[in-house]
């Protein structure tokens, strides 16, 4: 018929099958590692571009599985999961720290001079050689802090080591009822200390035993003052009390005498 053409590109005699794409190549290749390996495919896709080994892919993996594991199985915290995943934190530990974070209610490593920084509420310390003091804190550092005195003009600092207790002002009469004086302590004239080696801490498992059994206890301080209470929580720097009138206080281990480690607290 005059003027028709054969669309251009139609089928062309004895021509097979279009040769399949790179891209093509790729998806099946990345589908046969991931069914043969047990892979997810886009670790697979990792893996044949060069940005993951297999071996580095079924590590992930097994870290991955053993992570929610640790997390609904053993009932562990999710950070500290994470660490024992990565084999930077033993199981057993991070076992006791969930069950110490559970109790706590600041960060584990937040001491109460640094918690009471952030309360405008005043508190009252118990410092070595000094008793009872009642005020606010300003400012707390690692080693020191601020404490503005009720009455006076400008704060004064303290070294965090001179700090045996700490209290809600309002609770001051329920803390000093709880103390007493162990006069065979008093009278090695030990006073608060900076050197390390000289303090002592009580074991966390321990501790934990302690608050699950409710039990009544007595933290000898160094200058032989003690308190009374049942321990209902601790963290890396200190321990509280809660008093018989519901009343709280706040022990520091760096002011423990060695009595409180090596002997037990005593009922």
């Amino acid at each position: 018929m005059k003027g028709f053409k054969k669309p251009a590109g139609g089928p062309k005699k004895g021509r097979g099958a279009p040769a399949p794409s790179e891209k093509d190549s790729v998806r099946e290749e990345a589908q046969k590692l991931a069914r043969e390996k047990g892979v997810p495919i886009v670790h697979a896709y990792r893996i044949l571009k060069g940005q993951a080994t297999l071996n580095d892919v079924l590590k992930a993996m097994m870290r991955k599985e053993r992570f929610e594991q640790l997390i609904h199985r053993d009932g562990i915290d999710r950070e500290l999961a994470g660490q024992v995943a990565s084999g930077n934190l033993p199981k057993q530990r991070a076992m006791t720290l969930t069950r110490m974070r559970t109790l706590r209610g600041p960060k584990l490593h937040v001491d109460a001079i640094t918690a009471a920084a952030a309360d405008p509420n005043p508190v009252a310390i118990a410092v070595f050689g000094g008793g009872w003091l009642v005020g606010r804190v300003k400012n707390a550092r690692l080693y020191d802090f601020d404490f503005l005195i009720d009455g006076a003009g400008a704060p004064m600092t303290f070294y965090k080591h001179d700090v045996k207790a700490l209290c809600a002002a309002s609770e001051l009469e329920a803390a000093k009822g709880c103390a007493s004086m162990d006069e065979g302590v008093a009278g090695q004239g030990l006073k608060g200390t900076e050197d390390r080696a000289a303090r002592v801490r009580p074991e966390d498992e321990w501790m934990l035993r302690l608050v699950e059994d409710e039990r009544v206890v007595r933290f000898t301080m160094r200058d032989g003052e003690a308190y009374v209470g049942q321990l209902r929580s601790f963290g890396r720097w200190d321990g509280e009390l809660v008093l018989p009138g519901g009343e709280c206080v706040s022990v520091f281990f760096h002011a423990l005498h060695p009595l409180s480690a090596t002997l037990g607290l005593k009922e």
